[in-house]
């Protein structure tokens, strides 16, 4: 059963990584970045997401979305295995310690405008799947998550076998003394 739990927990690490040959690097045309145009208020915070300054502080970061012309009706992620809050924004800050500052948040859209420029019409490299209805910007393989899952899986095989085998002494030594 330990050995059984080991290999779940070997496999259910290295499962999200089955598509990680189906993307194949490409060059992607930017044509539309989508970025905040005004600063968030209690009416309108289009092209802004929550994030997290603090204890018991929300606040606003920008939400980017990039558009290539191999897929314009999908955002292009940012990373292949790593979970994002907002599926909508390319880029995104969910934790903004100086959020609480109105500076902060000025300083976060100048970021954002300063982004369109950075991308739009811009040709970058980009990780597409077949049909181009997932595109990333990025795809990074976490081995360390992996091996520590094995080396974790391991450790827990050893630990089982350790406790089989001094349970089998210990019985072996009983049998062997009610002979006696």
């Amino acid at each position: 059963m330990l050995f059984g739990g080991c290999v779940i927990i070997v496999i259910l690490s290295t499962l999200p990584y089955a598509d990680y040959p189906n993307f194949d690097v490409e060059t992607c045309h930017i044509i539309n970045v989508s970025t905040p145009t005004q600063l968030p208020s209690y009416n309108n915070t289009d092209g802004w997401k929550e994030c997290d300054c603090g204890k018991r502080c929300i606040a606003w970061s920008p939400c980017i979305s990039l558009y290539a012309s191999a897929n314009p009706n999908f955002i292009i992620r940012n990373e292949l295995y790593v979970p994002n809050r907002y599926p909508s924004c390319t880029f995104y800050d969910n934790y903004c310690p100086h959020g609480e500052d109105a500076r902060d948040t000025v300083l976060k859209m100048e970021q954002a405008q300063n982004t369109i420029q950075e991308y739009l019409n811009q040709n970058i490299t980009c990780y597409v799947n077949g049909d181009a209805s997932k595109i990333y910007l990025h795809k990074s393989y976490i081995l360390a998550l992996a091996i520590t899952f094995a080396v974790f899986a391991l450790l827990l095989m050893c630990c089982g076998g350790y406790y089989c085998w001094i349970t089998y002494l210990g019985e072996k030594i009983i049998y062997r003394s009610s002979y006696v």
